[in-house]
């Protein structure tokens, strides 16, 4: 098969606003002051802190200035977003700027993987973990697993992984090594896809060279569907599934009495689902399963490793607390647009945020004149949405449940999976450990879109949905307005947890090799 170059073009006529080099850095200027102005805090947080994003900035600006085409600027866009420290965190070029308007997202038909991955821990090697049955775009012997990657296009792999570093929105510098290959494929780290991408290999002691050039058309649709708890049957050796839920299937073991396994894979709901929210999935589980067999559990193990959030975890602690609860709790930024009832109307998500709200600037009018500062805390996930936030506690089912919960953790653990992770810890105290990787530490709770526009011969940010309607910008992100804390104001955004003992993840490991150690640790230390 014949593969066609699709490379920076030149000719290509740059929008308004972006003619010159100088218009283009002043671009990026403003895209950059607009984040910082709404949300210093995630920069001042996220581990690279302020001094990591004033270099992502200046980055920016002289890749602005290089930029060859409307493509290749909003290339720049999107890797100096990148930098803002938040996994909530999404960009959407216009397709003029948007390289994959015309090349389509590029899936390279291998996988790379740093051979092991964990707290301090410095990669020493780039391996291909994985390769496409087909690898349509490859050029040369093609690539195999276990090849070491030694060089990318010319460069040695330290020179790649050092950029991983930099342009990352994780909460470490190791988990940003767990984003190399991702980085990469779509340009964050400098490599544009429309060019031919050329690896130099090590192979049973001998070099080689592969190279990969991204066809002409789009990749096929992914036919894969998914159908409730799919292969986790296989993912706990010894253990057989005893219930079978959508997001969440409990295991038991003869040989291991009193053991039970939860994998909660996740905290969305698509159409697709067999319960369309936490709360009926909890439900189910409690009728089926849990109201009987709580009380004989002396330890669960709950497996969260993998689980990207999504909707609200509340329901689910009714089944292991024994006190009434609330959940983490969220303190809103007072920002000066919020001057403006439009943009104000977007911050609460439920009339009980609304309530509250509402009632931040009629009886607290200290904090509300407070521009810049923060808002009082409040609870992420109000226990009667559609009453109030305040003094309103969530009641535990009647149980049972008296034992030792273990989570599983990984970084991929995002979102409402941190906020449900900081609970179980927090709220069940020695009664609780983690195992296996530190949590991405990401949960923040709202955000809202900011544009980048041209008017009147000047780029200006905008926040709000309505901006985007209006002005036709060329990039829309996120910024969150909130930051992540405990019921009395402590800040525990960008926090991973700790986890008692850390199971490094190796090049070659898959979801069961990973958790069948993480699980081996488990069990080995029970008393």
């Amino acid at each position: 098969m014949g593969i066609s170059p699709a490379v920076a073009n030149p000719s290509m006529p740059w929008p308004d606003g972006l003619e010159t080099s100088a218009l283009r850095v002043q671009a990026v200027k403003a895209f950059a002051a607009g984040i910082a102005d709404n949300d210093s805090e995630a920069i001042q947080v996220g581990w690279q802190g302020k001094q990591g994003w004033d270099k992502a900035v200046r980055r920016a600006e002289v890749n602005a200035t290089a930029a060859e085409d409307p493509a290749a600027f909003g290339l720049t866009l999107r890797t100096l977003y990148a930098s803002y420290p938040s996994l909530h965190s999404r960009i959407d070029l216009r397709s003029d700027l948007d390289y994959r308007t015309t090349l389509g997202h590029r899936s390279i038909p291998f996988t790379m993987k740093v051979r092991e991955l964990g707290p301090d821990i410095i990669p020493d090697a780039v391996l291909i973990a994985d390769t496409a049955k087909v690898q349509i775009g490859l050029a040369g012997p093609g690539a195999a697993v276990g090849d070491q990657v030694l060089t990318i296009n010319g460069r040695p792999i330290g020179h790649w992984l050092s950029k991983s570093a930099q342009v990352c929105r994780r909460n470490s510098r190791w988990q940003c090594y767990g984003d190399f290959d991702k980085q990469l494929r779509t340009g964050l780290l400098g490599w544009d896809p429309r060019r031919p991408l050329t690896l130099g290999i090590s192979r049973n002691g001998s070099r080689k060279t592969i190279t990969y050039q991204a066809p002409s058309t789009p990749d096929p649709a992914d036919p894969r569907v998914r159908t409730g708890c799919g292969q986790d049957d296989e993912r706990y050796e010894g253990f057989t599934a005893v219930y079978t839920g959508w997001n969440l299937c409990a295991f038991r073991s003869a040989a291991r009495p009193g053991v039970e396994i939860w994998r909660l894979k996740s905290f969305s709901y698509g159409t697709e689902a067999t319960f369309d929210s936490p709360k009926t999935e909890v439900e189910g589980l409690w009728e089926k399963h849990w109201s009987t067999a709580a009380s004989s559990v002396k330890e669960l193990i709950i497996d969260v490793s993998g689980n990207g959030g999504g909707d609200v975890p509340l329901p689910w602690y009714s089944l292991l607390f024994d006190q009434p609860y609330q959940e983490q709790y969220a303190q809103y930024r007072r920002l000066k647009a919020f001057d403006d009832p439009a943009i104000a109307a977007e911050l609460p998500d439920d009339q009980a945020h609304e309530r509250w709200l509402a009632g931040i600037k009629l009886t607290n009018s200290r904090a509300w004149r407070n521009v810049g500062g923060y808002l009082p805390p409040v609870a992420m996930f109000c226990a009667e949405e559609d009453l109030t936030c305040e003094g309103t506690l969530v009641k535990p089912k009647p149980h049972g449940f008296a034992g030792k919960v273990s989570l599983i953790l990984d970084d991929n653990c995002v979102s409402s999976c941190s906020g449900f992770a900081w609970n179980i810890l927090a709220k069940l105290g020695p009664r609780a450990n983690a195992f296996g990787l530190p949590d991405s530490g990401d949960s923040n709770f709202r955000r809202l879109p900011l544009t980048l526009h041209y008017r009147e011969g000047i780029w200006r940010t905008a926040l709000g949905t309505n901006a985007a309607q209006q002005d036709k910008p060329i990039a829309t992100v996120n910024v969150m307005v909130t930051r992540t804390t405990t019921s009395d104001g402590q800040v525990i955004s960008g926090q991973s947890l700790p986890v008692r003992t850390v199971i490094h993840r190796r090049w070659d490991d898959t979801a069961r090799s990973w958790t069948g150690r993480v699980l081996e640790e488990i069990l080995q230390s029970r008393p």
